[in-house]
């Protein structure tokens, strides 16, 4: 149980990978790949950029830290007049989360439910959740077959503004790296993502040394982007930042929500309705992660996976997304004026803190607001 010390989330959440180490990370990879990416130095952000101290010095040309930015720690600080519950301190509980935060790996299944939990979802959620699958996969092979007989058309993708779509108003934006200037005086955004997992055309897993994609930040779509020695049109890196966005990316959210819930027996007699979410969401981190790569021959056999597609290879994928942790993303406010998605959250976040911690204590004893 999430009581117990020797349980993964049984403290505060880990830290994040701060801004210099990123970045170090960004300058190591890119010097093994000189002529892609020997402008990496001409990215900048606005008077920002380190946790610690001046990034100058490490020649990185990223500036210095900007007063007021979020360090690498996922603990909820001072918000306004408002000082957000610090204590993580269980009411109806006896174990408390106020652990200091510390440089761990993120871990996606490892809670323990009662056998009559696991009944609970095996008969409730297993069947809604099976036939979504079927239905959902039935509906797409017949879509595969009209369409490889000429019967459908797929519909016509405008791939660099896919592209910047998923890179501005998505979870993906906290790649962002700097700005920089282009020939014409346009502000181009760079998104750069080390290590990036990928499955080869034989199906086995490879980690390359860095991905990037430009954005041109007036029009919001893609004007470049590069795999390790690779040039990328539009269309390809569609391909490479959604199955990441669903993969080594999508973990990392499932692996938090392990701090958001609380299925302690007093949460549950007090509390029934925030408990039974919270064995739901353990129940669907146990059918993502352990069992979904079981789907994979029912999938080859209806003809929507290739043959040589290996489920070893996205388990791969999903532990290197998870080991890999979750970026600072301090600078990801300079985006908000080209975002939707990143303006709403940035606006959003320091009142939900607020509001969090107000009924925490009743409601969400041992769960952290930044998880929720």
């Amino acid at each position: 149980m999430r009581s117990s010390s020797s349980n993964p989330s049984h403290g505060a959440l880990p830290n994040l990978r701060s801004h210099d180490d990123t970045r170090y990370r960004v300058v190591q990879n890119s010097n093994r790949h000189q002529e892609n990416f020997g402008d990496v130095k001409d990215y900048a952000l606005d008077n920002s950029g380190s946790d610690d101290d001046d990034t100058e010095s490490m020649g990185l040309g990223l500036g210095k830290r900007r007063l007021g930015a979020r360090t690498a720690t996922m603990t909820p600080v001072n918000y306004g007049s408002a000082l957000v519950d610090h204590s993580y301190r269980m009411s109806i509980a006896t174990f408390k989360t106020n652990v200091e935060n510390i440089d761990g790996e993120f871990d996606m299944d490892h809670h323990f439910i009662t056998f009559g939990q696991y009944l609970f979802s095996q008969f409730l959620i297993g069947p809604s959740a099976l036939w979504l699958w079927l239905t959902g996969s039935v509906t797409l092979m017949i879509r595969d077959k009209l369409c490889r007989m000429g019967w459908i058309e797929p519909k016509v993708v405008d791939y660099p503004t896919l592209v910047g779509k998923l890179c501005l108003e998505s979870a993906l934006a906290i790649h962002y790296h700097g700005k920089k200037k282009d020939a014409g005086g346009n502000e181009i955004a760079g998104f750069f993502v080390t290590d990036f997992p990928g499955v080869l055309q034989d199906g086995s897993f490879k980690v390359f040394d860095l991905l990037s994609v430009d954005i041109d930040l007036k029009t919001k779509r893609m004007v470049g982007a590069r795999l390790d020695d690779e040039e990328l049109e539009a269309d390809e890196a569609a391909i490479l930042l959604f199955y990441y966005t669903i993969s080594a990316m999508h973990v990392k959210l499932h692996a938090v929500s392990n701090w958001a819930i609380n299925m302690e027996p007093d949460q549950m007699k007090m509390n029934p309705f925030v408990g039974r979410n919270s064995v739901i969401t353990t129940i669907y981190n146990y059918f993502g992660f352990s069992t979904f790569p079981s789907f994979y021959p029912a999938f080859k056999a209806m003809g929507l996976m290739e043959k040589d597609w290996n489920s070893q290879s996205l388990i791969d994928t999903w532990v290197h997304g998870m080991q890999d942790n979750i970026v600072s993303h301090s600078a990801i406010s300079e985006l908000a004026p080209y975002s939707e998605f990143i303006d709403f959250t940035c606006k959003l976040r320091p009142f939900f803190m607020k509001e969090f911690s107000k009924v925490k204590k009743h409601y969400f004893p041992g769960c952290h607001g930044e998880a929720m």
